[in-house]
């Protein structure tokens, strides 16, 4: 159901909140929708100051500032150096170039919200295929994502980032392999070009990086702030997650029980009070 009036949904008493709890939780709404108003009004007042933490809380991170951090080259698809701050991969046998990460990047990913890393294509020749993720389990379980990026930019550092999750543009890995991933590994052979082909390709990688869960940022910017309160609101006046018209994969349903409700909400205001992914 979609309500249309009032512009906020009075939570019901069914939910078996009293009056007062149920006036509360309106009043406290009503508040933090003045404040959006507020903050948009006055936006040149508002300075948010980044910091270390202002991408949120980091799981496992390799940022190769000495040696090569663990990672290691699948087979003989590659060759791995560091020539100075950064992960450069040299295509050897012209399959996929494909560098897998140490120990600490596996386990239980249900703690894990987003993957980052900074990638450098290899500049001789423009890029023919998009770089990729993989993850792998028990059983042979086998998970990959794949970026679509402008070949145009080879060469050029680029920050590439995927949340985890259902939905759109999101890496959907099931939940038995992200409970126990047995490895991650990235795929950087972007061209034709390898030491085999008797031509040379090298890319590079650096600031690899799982970012803790945050479910409250709706819009996996790192921040949970008035952008993730409308798209919050716009789910929680729709309020059940089958609804046609509620987001892929309900992401504002933070306690994951089919609803965006009042429960929701308060996880919301808690993250959103504290502004930073914890």
């Amino acid at each position: 159901m979609t309500n249309s009036s009032p512009a906020f949904r009075v939570p019901p008493l069914a939910l078996g909140i009293s009056r007062e709890e149920q006036q509360n939780s309106i009043d406290l709404l009503l508040e933090i929708k003045d404040h959006v108003v507020m903050r948009t009004a006055i936006v040149l007042l508002t300075v948010v100051i980044p910091c270390a933490n202002a991408r949120g809380q980091v799981v496992a991170q390799s940022d190769f500032s000495s040696g090569l951090d663990g990672w290691t080259p699948e087979g003989r698809t590659c060759a791995l150096t560091n020539p100075g701050g950064y992960l450069l991969v040299q295509d050897i046998d012209n399959n996929w170039s494909r560098p897998i990460a140490p120990a600490k990047f596996n386990g239980n990913w249900n703690a894990v919200g987003r993957v980052s890393f900074d990638v450098r294509p290899d500049a001789s020749k423009a890029m023919q295929w998009p770089v990729g993720l993989r993850v792998k389990g028990a059983n042979a379980a086998v998970s990959e994502f794949e970026f679509t990026i402008n070949a145009s930019p080879i060469g050029v550092w680029t920050s590439l980032s995927v949340t985890i999750g259902a939905g759109p543009g999101r890496w959907n890995i099931p939940s038995d392999l992200r409970a126990a991933v047995t490895e991650f590994s990235i795929r950087i052979d972007v061209n034709d070009r390898s030491l085999d082909g008797g031509t040379l390709e090298f890319s590079g990688l650096d600031t690899i990086t799982l970012w803790a869960a945050c479910p409250a940022d709706l819009n996996g910017d790192g921040f949970v702030d008035d952008s993730d309160f409308v798209l919050f609101l716009s789910s929680y006046n729709i309020l059940d997650c089958a609804d046609p018209g509620m987001p892929a994969g309900c992401p504002a349903d933070l306690n994951q029980d089919g609803f965006v409700d009042d429960a929701d909400f308060v996880l919301f205001v808690a993250a959103y009070n504290e502004l930073l992914c914890p």
